[in-house]
């Protein structure tokens, strides 16, 4: 993480959105830096989860594709930042972040623009995402509108609410 993505996390967020709210962070292990102080310092309950153990992991789901421990809906907000290029199947991770999103609940997602330039294998590098990009892959969970969409070299981020259960 570098403060350009957690500068743009926090704009995405805005403090309204996270008093008393429950809030997922996607792939949560702290490499460089997390969102649990930014989460918690504006009012959020932070539960952050990843495919291993680890500092700032909560819940270890066994693979991102199937999340055992969330059966039903129940975070109001769900965030991930600077991982989507570091997972080989994005979709199905943002559809399983759409499934456990509590309805007209909110989801903010930074991703690596195409302006990062530096590989990252931790644990491997498959992608870069420009705006319509982003967008597409949310709206193609089938239950997320986007609301907000924006480039800010090098990251792109975006904000969109669940509009179906």
């Amino acid at each position: 993480m570098d403060d350009v993505s957690l500068d743009f996390m926090a704009d995405l967020l805005g403090p309204e959105r996270l008093e008393g709210k429950l809030v997922l962070d996607v792939a949560s292990f702290d490499v460089n830096g997390s969102y649990r102080p930014l989460i918690e310092g504006l009012g959020g309950q932070y539960v952050g989860c990843d495919v291993r153990e680890g500092p700032n992991v909560d819940v270890v789901v066994e693979e991102f594709r199937t999340w055992h421990q969330w059966p039903t809906p129940v975070f109001d907000v769900v965030i991930c930042g600077n991982a989507l290029h570091n997972m080989a199947q994005p979709w199905r991770v943002m559809a399983q972040a759409a499934r456990v999103l509590l309805p007209r609940g909110c989801m903010c997602v930074v991703a690596a623009g195409l302006g990062v330039a530096y590989p990252n294998n931790y644990p491997a590098d498959y992608y870069r995402f420009t705006v319509e990009g982003l967008k597409a892959l949310l709206v193609a969970t089938g239950s997320l509108r986007v609301q907000r969409a924006e480039d800010r070299e090098p990251h792109v981020g975006a904000v969109a609410w669940k509009v179906r259960l």
